[in-house]
């Protein structure tokens, strides 16, 4: 059996030749930290003075909140795919 052209190479040819060529431009670059967001810093302190406020203490992702918000309809074993007679 011919072929005229190879299932790997795409319709420009085969390149065989694979040399990494410089960018033209810097990577890999030092970028300066210049802190945290001012609305993540506002966002946190509001958090903090509305837990304050109402005496109560968000609690997210420990084992008290999964026991309460926990949806017991993923316990359900579902059969996707049953056998058929």
């Amino acid at each position: 059996m011919n072929s005229e052209s190879d299932p790997i190479c795409g319709s420009g040819g085969c390149i065989v030749n694979h040399v990494k060529k410089p960018l033209g431009y810097p990577i890999n670059y030092p970028v300066p930290s210049y802190g945290a967001d001012p609305d993540i810093t506002g966002t946190a302190d509001n958090i903090d003075i509305a837990e304050r406020m109402y005496n109560h203490k968000w609690q997210f992702g420990t084992p008290y909140s999964k026991a309460q918000w926990h949806n017991p309809a993923k316990d359900t074993m579902y059969n996707f795919k049953p056998e058929l007679d």
